[in-house]
């Protein structure tokens, strides 16, 4: 629950950020292209600069959001190991997921893309927990 708590806290401040930087680029942005009678930021003729400005906004916060997710699985697992105490099953149900994302990414590669950690750091906590509690 707490951790659900933090990922919709860091989702509205997200937001609030991408809605607030909209509103502040929305105006010059219009000037700067040539539209300076369109009006406010309620003027339907503003709708595709606004999908632009807020496009670019979570594009840019991605790695950000998927950082939080990836933080929330990392003590999911850690969760998950500690009180089913099956790091077997773990690795293995990770390594049925390996057939569509890549196991192994790099580190800026994951930060960039992945929304979860790689599974073979996953695995490899799975094996590291079994071997710091004589269970292999």
């Amino acid at each position: 629950m707490h951790c659900q708590l933090r990922r919709t806290s860091a989702s509205k401040l997200l937001l609030t950020l991408s809605f607030w930087i909209t509103h502040r680029l929305y105006a010059p942005l219009m000037r700067m292209f040539g539209a300076p009678g369109t009006g406010t930021l309620a003027d339907p003729a503003g709708l595709p600069l606004l999908s632009l400005i807020l496009t670019l906004c979570f594009l840019v916060f991605t790695p950000l959001t998927n950082g939080i997710v990836r933080l929330m699985e990392n003590q999911a697992d850690v969760y998950s190991l500690e009180h089913a105490e099956e790091p077997d099953g773990m690795a293995i149900a990770l390594l049925r997921t390996a057939n569509y994302r890549a196991a192994s990414p790099g580190r800026l590669e994951e930060w960039l893309f992945y929304d979860h950690p790689a599974i073979a750091r996953r695995i490899e906590r799975a094996v590291e927990w079994k071997r710091l509690h004589g269970r292999g």
